[in-house]
């Protein structure tokens, strides 16, 4: 997939006009080849975000063992790393492991989090959360990948119906999981876990504030614990709780910002974190210390204006 999509990648960019900067994705960490030879002929500045480490990402996760391809991968990172003009990291994690491990200068290495639109994704008044019916749910949007070991979190709710609890999940997603997950969910028989496609993000908006909580699943490993899934971050700008299930980067600054309840990614213990959510009769202050943490350091308005003022001094 990944393959296919940098040869299309080379479609487009020889139908485009000429720009002063090229800014490439990784992943895919193919891009990086024609990303950095069309900045090369514009004369441009060439900058790579590393959204997520890759190849390590996929040996974190035993998808990618020694051999050829790997080496490969690796020989194409060691080349973007060293010929690009600008490296953006996403977190503190990765930024850690771009200076110690890879050795970019930090003369090269910007900060670019990931962040959120502040004005389409924000509170409403408590009488219109009510249209969509979701006060008992807690609301999973995004994609359902292998990194986010979602089976645990369906599991908790078999566990939540044992108890008599009336609580739901709703998932607004797609991924490679997603089909397996459904299958897990219907094993256990839940009447209290739906699935509906992914939404446009106005409507999005308008169904996180209505939610008992946004929820976050990440798998126990190493790759996981350096991210900040940006999952979280409209749960917040919307004034509700997030439901974190895993550790690392994103926890911490959800502990921190005391904007959600942290629980192990584990059926048992996710079961009763919601029941925390339900009893503990804080939603609404751990959701409001959300937003004023992202209206403060994590809108896309702030976000960017910092990175260009930085992108100006490295240039």
């Amino acid at each position: 997939s990944y393959a296919s999509f940098t040869a299309m990648c080379v479609i487009g960019l020889v139908r485009s006009k000429r720009a002063d900067h090229v800014f490439v994705e990784s992943p895919p960490l193919f891009l990086a080849v024609p990303g950095r030879l069309v900045a090369w002929l514009w004369r441009a500045t060439a900058i790579f975000n590393v959204a997520d480490l890759w190849p390590d990402a996929a040996v974190d996760l035993g998808l990618l063992g020694p051999g050829l391809p790997l080496r490969v991968l690796q020989a194409i990172e060691r080349w973007a790393y060293r010929s690009y003009d600008v490296v953006n990291s996403v977190t503190d994690s990765v930024r850690r492991v771009l200076t110690d491990g890879k050795g970019i200068p930090e003369r090269k290495l910007l900060d670019l989090p990931n962040g959120v639109d502040t004005e389409l994704f924000r509170p409403i008044a408590p009488e219109r959360r009510a249209v969509h019916d979701l006060a008992n749910t807690v609301v999973y949007a995004g994609t359902v990948g292998y990194i986010h070991a979602p089976e645990h979190l369906v599991s908790a709710f078999a566990l939540l119906a044992e108890r008599g609890r009336d609580v739901r999940l709703g998932f607004y997603a797609t991924g490679s999981e997603l089909d397996r997950l459904r299958a897990h969910a219907d094993r256990l028989g839940l009447a209290t876990v739906s699935f509906a496609d992914p939404v446009p993000l106005p409507e999005l908006a308008e169904i996180l504030p209505g939610a008992l909580a946004g929820v976050v699943t990440l798998a126990d490993n190493d790759m996981a614990r350096k991210t900040r899934p940006s999952k979280m971050f409209p749960t917040m700008a919307s004034g509700r709780p997030v439901l974190y299930c895993g550790d690392g980067e994103g926890a911490d600054m959800v502990q921190r910002e005391d904007a959600g309840v942290v629980c192990p990614n584990a059926p048992e213990a996710i079961a009763d974190a919601i029941e925390q959510l339900i009893d503990g009769g804080r939603a609404d202050e751990l959701g409001a210390n959300g937003r004023a943490f992202v209206e403060r350091d994590l809108s896309w308005n702030a976000i960017v204006d910092r990175w260009l003022v930085a992108l100006e001094q490295v240039r």
